[in-house]
């Protein structure tokens, strides 16, 4: 009698540290899932300022070349447009959806 007491409690033990342990693998995979997330919005991040860094050496190269030539008369609409573009490239592609929620 005794020993099916003590049978029970052992399994009711057993079931109790198995449920656990599938709570902390759950657990585990939704913490992964948010760091799988967090590190998408970090490359995401790096990409957009990979970016805006083409985009500004870009316009940079423009206007240097546009203010090397003096006999150029053109190179002012160069640079103009040069600085136009890299400006809606800079405000158009950065969604808001990039902004740090907590």
């Amino acid at each position: 009698m005794m020993f099916e007491t003590y049978l029970k409690q052992v399994d009711s033990i057993l079931n109790e540290i198995r449920s656990i342990a599938k709570e902390v693998e759950v657990t585990e995979n939704v913490i992964q899932i948010r760091l799988d997330a967090a590190r998408n919005k970090i490359l995401r991040l790096e990409v957009y300022l990979n970016l805006a860094t083409m985009s500004l050496a870009a316009g940079e190269r423009c206007a240097f070349f546009s203010l090397a030539s003096a006999s150029n008369q053109a190179g002012s609409g160069c640079s103009r447009t040069c600085v136009n573009r890299l400006l809606f490239r800079l405000f158009s592609q950065v969604p808001s959806s990039l902004a740090c929620s907590a």
